[in-house]
Order: C-alpha cells, then sequence, then structure tokens
C-alpha cells in the first residue's frame, strides 16, 4: 500500500484525494495531506510524494523519494523542472501511474497487469538464462525470440539485455514483457509491443516476392515463393508502404512467445486479452498488429478472436551458412 504525500493546500489536497478513491474505490492507499512538508528523518516504504512547489520538489529529492509535480493556474511561477514526472490534471493519477513512479525511482521492474495464473511483468536480467533458452527453441523462428540475430554469445545477449532493461522501458513507455507464473514467479514466457514498422525497403522483393500481407481474410492466397531472411536483401533504394490509413504513429506491434514446457496451457489466450486493453487503455495505441507465420493456424485463430489486425509472414527458410 503506497503512502501518498499531497503537499499542497489542503483543501486543493482533500479534493484530489476524495476523487481519486472514488474513481479506485478498490485500490487501498494511505493519503497524508499537509500544506507544509513533514517533518520526518525516516519516511515510510512505499512512500509517494504529490506537490506544486519548487521547494517541495527539492526537499523530496533530499529525502529520495519518488515525487510528482501538479501543474495549475495558480502555481504558473512555478519551475517544477526538479522531477520528471508531472501532470496539468488529477484525472492522470492512477493506480498503475502511481506504481510506474515508484518503479522508475527505485529501479523496479514494472507490473503491467495480472490474470488468474500469471504475472506480465518488465523483464530483469535473472531472466537471461530462461531468455536464452527461449531463443535455442526459436533458432528457426526468430519472431520468437527475444535477443536479434546477431547476438551470438553470451556477453552479447547480456549487453544487449542490460540496455534494454536499462532504455526501452523508460525512455518509451513499453516493451518486450515477462510472463510469469502467479504462483511461484516461474518464467513462461514473453509478450509485449514493439513499434510498427510501416515500410518494408528492398531493391530484390516485388508484388510477387513480398513476404508480407496484411489479412483479415485467411483465405486470401499467400504468395507461394520464399525468401531467405528479409534483411539480408533489404536496401534503400525502393519501399513498399501499406495503406496508411490503416497504420499510423499510434500503431504497434504485439507478440509472445511461451517456452516450450509452457505450450499448449492456454497461457497465450489467457494473457492476450488484457495486454491488448493495456496497450489501447494506457499506452493509447489505437491499431494493434500482430505478425503469424501462414502456418500457425492456432495463433491465427487467436489474433481473430481478440479482432487483431493480423500481418500473415512466409516462415523464413533458414541457411547452413
Amino acid at each position: 500500500m503506497f503512502n501518498f504525500f499531497i503537499i499542497m493546500d489542503e483543501i486543493q489536497g482533500n479534493n484530489i484525494a476524495r476523487n481519486f478513491s472514488s474513481e479506485y474505490f478498490n485500490y487501498t492507499i494511505n493519503f497524508i495531506i499537509s500544506k507544509e512538508f513533514p517533518a520526518l528523518t525516516d519516511f515510510p516504504d512505499f512512500s509517494l510524494i504529490l506537490c506544486d512547489l519548487d521547494k517541495n520538489i527539492e526537499l523530496a529529492k533530499k529525502h529520495n523519494l519518488p515525487v510528482i509535480a501538479f501543474s495549475h493556474k495558480n502555481n504558473r511561477q512555478e519551475s517544477l523542472m526538479g522531477t520528471p514526472w508531472l501532470i496539468l490534471d488529477t484525472d492522470g493519477l492512477s493506480p498503475f501511474f502511481l506504481n510506474e513512479v515508484y518503479c522508475r525511482h527505485y529501479k523496479k521492474p514494472l507490473t503491467i497487469t495480472t490474470t488468474n495464473r500469471c504475472i506480465i511483468r518488465e523483464l530483469t536480467t535473472r531472466q537471461l538464462p530462461e531468455l536464452l533458452q527461449l531463443q535455442e527453441e526459436n533458432k528457426n523462428n526468430p519472431s520468437g525470440c527475444f535477443f536479434p540475430q546477431n547476438c551470438t554469445t553470451y556477453a552479447e545477449a547480456e549487453e544487449f539485455l542490460q540496455n534494454y532493461i536499462k532504455n526501452q522501458y523508460a525512455f518509451y513507455g513499453y516493451g518486450i514483457y515477462g510472463i510469469f507464473n502467479k504462483e511461484n514467479e516461474t518464467f513462461l514466457g514473453i509478450a509485449g509491443f514493439s513499434p510498427f514498422e510501416n515500410v518494408i525497403t528492398s531493391d530484390t522483393l516485388n508484388s510477387k516476392e513480398k513476404n508480407f500481407k496484411i489479412s483479415e481474410n485467411l483465405s486470401e492466397k499467400i504468395p507461394e515463393k520464399k525468401s531467405k531472411n528479409i534483411s539480408e536483401h533489404c536496401s534503400e533504394k525502393t519501399s513498399e508502404k501499406y495503406p496508411e490509413n490503416d497504420f499510423n504513429e499510434y500503431s504497434a506491434e504485439i507478440g509472445y512467445s511461451v517456452l516450450k514446457k509452457w505450450q499448449q496451457q492456454g497461457i497465450a489466450s489467457e494473457i492476450l486479452p488484457p495486454l491488448i486493453h493495456f496497450g489501447k487503455e494506457y499506452l493509447g495505441f489505437t491499431k494493434i498488429v500482430t505478425r503469424i507465420e501462414k502456418n500457425n493456424i492456432a495463433s491465427i485463430r487467436l489474433a481473430k478472436k481478440n479482432n487483431l489486425k493480423i500481418l500473415i509472414c512466409q516462415a523464413t527458410e533458414q541457411t547452413n551458412s
């Protein structure tokens, strides 16, 4: 339970607390409302600060407390530049936002959502062995891997994961997450979002050889000719775009990959709906697409059940070179 210190005019603070409690009546939180910064040497665990004055932001920083600045019409003279967290309207306060502020401040993995059996949470370096196992299981299916194909050693994978954790979640606000068993924290797989690449550049792929195709009708014929990994052919000479009215900067690609020993247990069916809801309601994605190989009928059915735009792709041919 968070101890939420609201340090500002007490009438305004009480209104914020009352509105929050009314909106999220099932969420337990301890409000401490004060006009002046509390004269405490040690703050209780799970403390958060909401304030509207620069001096109180600085005091919160001295105590190493996560602090949210509130800008309103009566404090325009304040810069509020001492914290990365700023709200212009108290409607921006939510349980998830408070948890995000806390986790970012203390560099803890953020829980995205939960289901009956699973927790979807940001990755940590502790998952490196399981991610490498997932990589090995999907060596002929790059879309099921976490690491890029040029990560060929343990050290390269470790460095990539460290940089991903450090930069991806905080900067972009989303990424690929771990799927964990709710009871025992066992790692089950990965799921999450990546930016949708609206443009494929190639000087060799033409309309007959293109190995990606948007399809809402599974009976549509997919080109029979397969290509090697598309990255081998890419250049900047030509480009082909998907319809601009279908995808924009608010589009994202959703994907998931489950370790073999946990497959065929309904994990993907369970985690996909709440993850899509999170992407639309919290991240603001207006279009979500999923990339599925042509012969993966189960995933295609699951995507259609969840009203996802399906990007059918041919399985890539692997070479021994």
